[in-house]
């Protein structure tokens, strides 16, 4: 299983690890190129090519390790099936405000636990949702969100019924960021 592998990578190199849990997160993928009649592997962004020492700038490593991971990833056929196929998407939670929107989110009592997401999308079936992201529990930087963005506001007594949810631990919302 790929988390088993996860799991090796951590113990034997945990810097590598390291960017591939940055990389994962970031919806980054791994691509191969051939150039000069050599392969490689590089790492690009919805097809936007990523320099390693950009990743390694974020992920305080060097290059070089940057490059072994990405050499690593692209050898391996589970790893480079997962990286090959993953992409990122526009989460629209900081810029809710800015364009009009709503946006609440969630913190479960059991992030593993399921049906948290049925039972606030029943409690909201009357207001357009137009995203809905729920972080993995297993690659969640902190505690794992369930972030909600909607068409209009949502009114309070309905966050109430949200918040009285068993399943919720908190509820809290975005603010428009100052530049």
């Amino acid at each position: 299983m790929i988390w088993r592998e996860f799991e090796e990578l951590k113990e034997k190199y945990p810097k590598r690890y390291e960017i591939v849990l940055f990389m994962l997160r970031s919806g980054l993928q791994v691509k191969k190129v051939i150039t000069k009649r050599k392969e490689r592997f590089i790492i690009a962004c919805n097809g936007a090519i990523i320099p390693d020492e950009q990743i390694a700038s974020v992920t305080k490593t060097d290059r070089r390790t940057v490059e072994l991971t990405t050499e690593l990833i692209g050898t391996n056929p589970d790893l480079f099936k997962v990286f090959s196929n993953i992409s990122s998407i526009a989460f629209l939670k900081d810029v809710a405000p800015v364009l009009g929107l709503d946006a609440i989110i969630i913190e479960a009592q059991d992030p593993a636990k399921s049906g948290i997401v049925s039972k606030v999308t029943e409690k909201l079936k009357d207001i357009p949702i137009r995203q809905l992201v729920a972080e993995d529990p297993y690659l969640a930087v902190n505690e794992p969100k369930l972030t909600i963005i909607t068409d209009r506001k949502i009114p309070d007594d309905l966050k109430s019924k949200i918040y009285a949810l068993p399943e919720v631990k908190r509820i809290s919302k975005t603010e428009e960021k100052e530049r």
